[in-house]
């Protein structure tokens, strides 16, 4: 009987294993492909210009020499333009200058305005104011027809940074001049000055002034 039942039990063993596969492995699964989602197109942006009236495009803005130390004055034609004198001042060291916008219809306005102010200007000999004025009408003229059109002097200030924006824009009937003055939140300023001085040819009787002021 021993040898019988040692006989069986290989067979046993085999007859299982043959009866019971060995059991499988699921499969990997197959990777999803996603569908490619297209990115949204941004709006095309076009760059719009500021549109300009009449006014704006008569201007012509021009190149005018103002440096008259080389005929001998102590300073610049735009000081001339823009000399105030405080009411005690005695002499020109109590000079100041202020922001000013005007137009010039002729020659002659151009000489007679620039002749009133170097009245405040003690340095320049009064034989020598003359002459000043009629170099810089000579310097106007090379660069303004006065038979047809005006000439606008600008001078304008700004402290900063940051410093605004200088325009000029037509307001009813009149050309005004401008400085946007720029955001400052923390109201700390670079105590920097910023001067503007534009010269332009316009069409004669064209009105002019400072924002917020008359001509």
């Amino acid at each position: 009987m021993k040898k019988t039942y040692l006989l069986l039990i290989p067979i046993c063993a085999a007859s299982f294993a043959c009866s019971h596969p060995a059991p499988q492995l699921p499969a990997a699964p197959k990777p999803v492909v996603l569908p490619a989602v297209s990115q949204p197109q941004l709006p095309k942006v076009t760059p719009t210009k500021n549109k300009s009236t009449a006014g704006q495009n008569a201007l012509k803005e021009i190149k005018l020499d103002t440096d008259l130390s080389t005929v001998g004055a102590p300073m610049d034609w735009v000081q001339i333009f823009s000399a105030i004198s405080f009411s005690n001042a005695n002499s020109s060291r109590n000079l100041g200058f202020s922001q000013r916008v005007a137009s010039f219809n002729s020659a002659d306005a151009l000489k007679a305005d620039s002749l009133q102010r170097l009245k405040l200007v003690a340095e320049v000999p009064a034989g020598k104011k003359s002459s000043l004025a009629d170099e810089m009408v000579k310097r106007a003229t090379s660069q303004v027809n006065f038979a047809s059109h005006a000439l606008i002097a600008v001078y304008l200030t700004d402290g900063g940074p940051p410093f605004g924006e200088y325009r000029y824009s037509m307001v009813g009937d009149t050309m005004e001049f401008c400085i946007d003055k720029a955001p400052n939140p923390t109201g700390i300023s670079g105590m920097a000055l910023n001067n503007i001085v534009k010269f332009y040819a316009a069409p004669k009787g064209l009105k002019v002034r400072q924002c917020g002021r008359e001509l």
